[in-house]
């Protein structure tokens, strides 16, 4: 599955590379973009499009899997860049407004909505949440880190950063990550929102944290990448790029992170960030996806490569 930024979202035969259907957003309106990563399933594929404009009228799109068929959209105002998550018959998805919404999955009709109550005139990206036992963890514009429950939508609890949250929340066990514009990164009690520990950084947190069992991978601006230990007491390596990171986030891949400076696709050790591998695309590499033995790699002027290492 492949959304681009020309309105077009599209799925491919990830053997053949042949497509096998294609949907149009210009009959939506203008041409929407698409950003945050879909949610699959056995017969679905629901994902955020946005149009970053005053008068944005962009939409999250449930298409069947196996043809495209449009089952139903859900008018989103200016979009969703974020992540759509799932849990049981719900999904979840934060819009541009900083709304965090709960749609049901079979007919994309609203259950509930919470919003940071900050209007967000300069359509800056919002956090994606996370979900963990029965909770929905949404880090707003308005500095406030919120657990929700996620059929009621109800309030559990709230913790108050100061400043507004600049990446993603994720879960690792019991503890909750997130960053904020002051250059910091916390660990929270997923329990509580208490703060556990925090880790000052020298420049803004952005976009998607990747966290495995024992590392947190931040994107610091468009050139550093750093990995820091789970327990955010250790900085484990750091990686600069030598013109800019143009991949979208860091990308996991068995043990190696992936990132990509323009063309040049690497890969780095997860453990200590040596250099594994190095492959150069001839484009600018965005987005990859993969599976156990098959990188996909989608570049900036429209080619979709399946690479094997």
């Amino acid at each position: 599955m492949v959304g681009s930024c020309n309105g077009f979202f599209r799925a491919f035969d990830k053997n053949s590379g042949k497509l096998a259907w294609v949907y149009d957003t210009k009959q939506d309106g203008a041409p929407l973009e698409f950003h945050g990563n879909p949610f699959v399933t056995s017969d679905l594929v629901i994902v955020g499009s946005d149009q970053r404009s005053p008068s944005g009228r962009a939409f999250i799109y449930a298409f069947e899997r196996a043809t495209g068929k449009l089952r139903w959209k859900y008018p989103a105002g200016s979009g969703t860049m974020s992540d759509i998550l799932s849990d049981g018959s719900s999904i979840y998805a934060v819009t541009l407004a900083d709304e965090l919404v709960c749609l049901d999955i079979v007919t994309g009709g609203e259950n509930w909505k919470y919003s940071s109550g900050v209007t967000n005139d300069d359509f800056l990206v919002t956090s994606s949440p996370a979900l963990s036992a029965g909770r929905v963890f949404f880090g707003g514009m308005d500095g406030a880190v919120a657990a929700l429950d996620a059929k009621s939508g109800s309030v559990i609890w709230k913790r108050d950063l100061g400043v507004r949250v600049s990446t993603s929340v994720e879960i690792l066990n019991d503890s909750l990550y997130v960053g904020t514009i002051a250059g910091r990164l916390y660990r929270l009690a997923t329990s509580t929102g208490a703060i556990i520990s925090e880790y000052p950084l020298n420049t803004v947190p952005q976009g998607e944290l990747v966290v495995t069992k024992d590392s947190v991978l931040v994107s610091l601006g468009s050139q550093s990448v750093i990995c820091l230990h789970s327990n955010l007491k250790r900085l484990r390596w750091t990686k600069k790029a030598v013109k800019e990171w143009t991949t979208a986030r860091p990308y996991l891949w068995r043990d190696a992170v992936l990132l990509a400076d323009h063309g040049n696709l690497f890969a780095f050790k997860l453990s200590d960030g040596s250099d594994v591998w190095a492959n150069d695309f001839g484009d600018v590499v965005r987005g990859i996806g993969s599976d156990s033995d098959i990188l996909y790699v989608g570049t900036l002027k429209g080619t979709l490569y399946a690479y094997r290492r």
